[in-house]
């Protein structure tokens, strides 16, 4: 059975500001840690701004979910289920041959999700229910991991199992969301914006269990200083 790490309610990601920002902390250390970064992000993009405008064509995808309705999870037949009909087959295509990959190579069985919207339910809630239907990992090795998308609502959620936990702690992942695909799909790249999170997390799996585990503790280590700054 999939066990879910807790510290993954960091990795709910709204991607509809110009400097993301993580919605979910368990703490006000949590956000003061990033808020640096974030007015040096504000900042250069402010600056961008002013020099050029460019309207985003995002996609006109209609909510499937009548008000107040509880979205019925559906059932886990391919890596990635899009319900949204968000990639064309060819992209769906490429990003699951990834995601195969890494199951057939033992290292973790992900699932993508890409839904319209989760209604009144949090987004974490309907990640976490996901996960308790699809039980991805295995109740040994526990490496499962999911990707939840509410393209209308503008949020991301990620959850992996206990198994992943030292290489892709919950600072990793929310890295992974920030860095690698909230920037695209603010350009509403949707697609690209996925196979660069699936990209970024087949690279920490590929490496040395200990070298991904000495990175994650370098980037706590940073983010720990960073808090330590802005006492």
């Amino acid at each position: 059975n999939m066990q879910i790490v807790m510290c993954c309610l960091l990795m709910t990601v709204s991607f509809t500001l110009v400097a993301e920002t993580v919605i979910a902390t368990d703490s006000v250390e949590d956000a003061i840690i990033f808020k640096k970064v974030t007015e040096q992000q504000q900042a250069t993009e402010k600056a961008t701004s002013t020099a050029s405008s460019v309207t985003i064509q995002r996609p006109q995808i209609a909510n499937d979910l009548t008000e107040g309705e509880t979205r019925t999870l559906p059932t886990l037949n391919s890596p990635i289920v899009d319900q949204a009909n968000l990639l064309t087959p060819a992209q769906n295509q490429a990003i699951s041959q990834s995601i195969l990959k890494l199951h057939e190579e033992g290292k973790a069985q992900i699932g993508v999700v890409i839904v319209s919207t989760t209604g009144q339910e949090d987004i974490f809630d309907y990640a976490m229910r996901l996960a308790e239907q699809w039980k991805l990992g295995g109740a040994k090795q526990d490496n499962g991991l999911i990707m939840a998308i509410a393209v209308n609502d503008r949020r991301i959620q990620i959850l992996t199992g206990y198994g992943l936990e030292g290489v892709l702690p919950d600072i990793v992942v929310g890295r992974i969301i920030r860095e690698k695909i909230t920037p695209y799909f603010k350009q509403a790249q949707y697609a690209e914006g996925i196979r660069a999170g699936v990209t970024e997390i087949e690279r920490i799996l590929n490496l040395d269990p200990e070298v991904a585990a000495q990175a994650a503790k370098a980037l706590q280590e940073r983010q720990e200083q960073a808090l330590h700054e802005q006492q």
